[in-house]
């Protein structure tokens, strides 16, 4: 054996145990961090939700059905008129799932406003917030601007920003790399290919450290200047998200040196050795993809193993197309030899199949995602998420189009170019449609960043299925009334908000703020999509302002409308509708 040929065994060997190792690294810190099994959902409070206790409670304490992330202010507690009661710290108990907060003493009889907001396992922030009285239940002044926590806009878009950038850079790396040692190993010495898989690392890098940075600001939605704050980096290191983010920079730092070792030796390489350069480039290349799986929606919620499972196909396929997809159109679709377009055609050929494999993988993967994230056709038409995911659909399907007319071309190129036994006229100008495929191609992977930009707000959005879930519950709010002689605040709350019995309590306060019995209030409740109702509600005085209605059964889930009526005096009345949300 040639000492060059030893050389280069001891080097792949070197090579692959240190990528064995890297990827090992990665695997224990991800296995580290521990399952999440769903989204984080408050479960139990102390004092429970619409009690009334007959002493103040010295804290408040909230239950969740996994551990949560915390800062000081994730409980807040307001008093009638709006000003905070707690101590400002907020603090973990002895059991990892409850969180606490302690409440000043003295505190005077009425109804008091719980807002929480707390980090879930898969690095979302969740919120929420509820009511409790001492001594009787009242009116109270706190609206929805108050329990809203003040988050910075441009927090949110750095973020989305840096997330974007993560997955354009993770595929123009993988993507590119697989594509020239599949598809044209002699591109691997053109400078161009080398400059976009120099970006791709930068980027990967650069988005990486961003998110480790940005994402304590963006889960704790605080000023863009405080994710520089030790603490707040800390925390963000503690989660599984973090966890995950220092695994992806471990690959980074593995990948750099070993991508500028086979590089050049990819055009010369034999089959044998291009297998060893694509089986080290998909085994990072899958690694990388599990950072993201791993501590996303996927890692979340239902059929987690499954879910994860699915989500690593799906950014492996995303990444092996889009960045084929670009070093196809920027460098093999760029004639640079006699052969011309004709040598680039066993390239283009190729990626088509590779292409076609992965659109088969991103649509299976996709369509699961799809109705683990979004739950229900309401849902998908309904929330938000919903929505980013039928233009996700409308983007791939525009993909699959420009892709089957990308394979057309190379048909046509394949039995009309160049052949002797196609006459002359019948021939297609090879370059000439060499230059039309590399627009096609081009637009193709224009399309594919945008669904890249859908996808990654799909990242931070709440699936459907935890919007619908947590949409289900009491619904509470204030109005503005006006009978012509008195006008004021109608505050209600209807509970539980699902098909049942169900009892309202609604408040009414003056102009001035105080407490205002009216001459005489009725309520009725209507269904105007199945036409049920109206439907009137037996009304009780249960103290100054306070009216209750006995239990009523609504028995349909849907938009039902509660009609209050508040007469001020024989002459003068005002009828409030307010919207009332059913779940089965």
């Amino acid at each position: 054996m040639s000492k060059p040929s030893l050389a280069r065994r001891v080097g792949r060997r070197r090579g692959l145990r240190a990528l064995l190792a890297a990827v090992g690294a990665a695997v224990v810190v991800l296995l580290a961090a521990g399952p999440a099994s769903a989204h984080a959902t408050l479960e139990n409070t102390n004092p429970a939700q619409g009690a009334v206790a007959s002493t103040a409670p010295a804290q408040v304490s909230l239950t969740f059905d996994e551990s949560v992330g915390i800062s000081a202010d994730s409980i807040r507690v307001f008093d009638p008129n709006g000003k905070r009661v707690d101590d400002g710290q907020t603090v973990a108990t002895s059991n990892p799932d409850t969180i606490a907060i302690s409440l000043r003493s003295g505190l005077a009889d009425g109804t008091y406003t719980v807002a929480w907001h707390v980090i879930s396992a898969d690095s979302h922030p969740v919120e929420g917030a509820y009511v409790f009285s001492v001594g009787a239940a009242g009116s109270t002044k706190v609206d929805q601007a108050t329990i809203n926590v003040s988050s910075s806009r441009a927090v949110g878009v750095f973020y989305g920003a840096l997330r974007w950038l993560g997955y354009l850079g993770y595929a123009l790396l993988f993507g590119g790399f697989v594509f020239l040692a599949l598809c044209r190993p002699a591109d691997a010495a053109d400078p161009r290919a080398f400059r976009l898989l120099a970006i791709g690392w930068t980027a990967s890098l650069a988005a990486a450290l961003g998110v480790l940075i940005v994402q304590g600001a963006y889960a704790g939605e605080l000023p863009l200047g405080d994710a520089l704050d030790a603490s707040v980096l800390r925390g963000t290191l503690d989660t599984r998200f973090g966890q995950a983010v220092l695994a992806r920079l471990i690959l980074l730092a593995v990948t750099a040196p070993l991508l500028a070792a086979t590089l050049g030796r990819l055009p010369a390489a034999t089959g044998r050795g291009r297998a060893l350069f694509l089986g080290a480039a998909a085994t990072l290349g899958v690694a990388g993809a599990g950072t993201w799986a791993a501590a996303d929606h996927a890692s979340t919620g239902i059929q987690v193993p499954l879910a994860v499972f699915s989500d690593l196909v799906h950014i492996s396929a995303m990444g092996l197309w889009l960045g084929g997809l670009v070093m196809l159109a920027l460098v093999a679709c760029r004639p640079k030899d006699e052969a011309g377009a004709e040598g680039a055609v066993p390239a283009v050929r190729a990626f088509s199949r590779l292409a076609l494999c992965c659109v088969g993988a991103l649509v299976a993967s996709g369509v699961y995602q799809a109705w683990r994230g979004v739950g229900s056709w309401a849902a998908l038409s309904g929330t938000a998420y919903g929505r980013l995911v039928v233009l996700k659909i409308g983007g791939i399907c525009i993909l699959i189009g420009l892709g089957w007319m990308a394979r057309d071309w190379i048909r046509r190129a394949v039995e009309h170019t160049g052949s002797a036994a196609v006459p002359e006229a019948q021939r297609i100008d090879a370059d000439g449609l060499l230059r039309r495929l590399r627009r096609s191609v081009v637009l193709e992977a224009g399309v594919a960043l945008i669904v890249l930009v859908f996808s990654s707000i799909l990242v931070e959005s709440e699936p459907g299925r935890t919007a619908e879930a947590a949409a289900a519950g009491p619904t509470s709010s204030s109005v503005a009334f006006d009978t012509g002689t008195v006008s004021g605040t109608l505050s209600y709350y209807l509970g539980p908000g699902k098909v049942g019995l169900n009892q309202a309590h609604l408040y009414l306060d003056n102009s001035k703020g105080l407490p205002y019995d009216a001459a005489q209030l009725t309520i009725q409740f209507s269904l105007t999509s199945a036409k049920l109702g109206p439907e009137n509600a037996t009304v009780v005085h249960d103290g100054p302002g306070h009216y209750i209605d006995t239990p009523i059964d609504l028995t349909f889930a849907g938009e039902w409308t509660m009609s209050v009526t508040i007469r001020s005096d024989d002459f003068d009345e005002t009828t409030v509708n307010l919207p009332i949300k059913i779940t089965p």
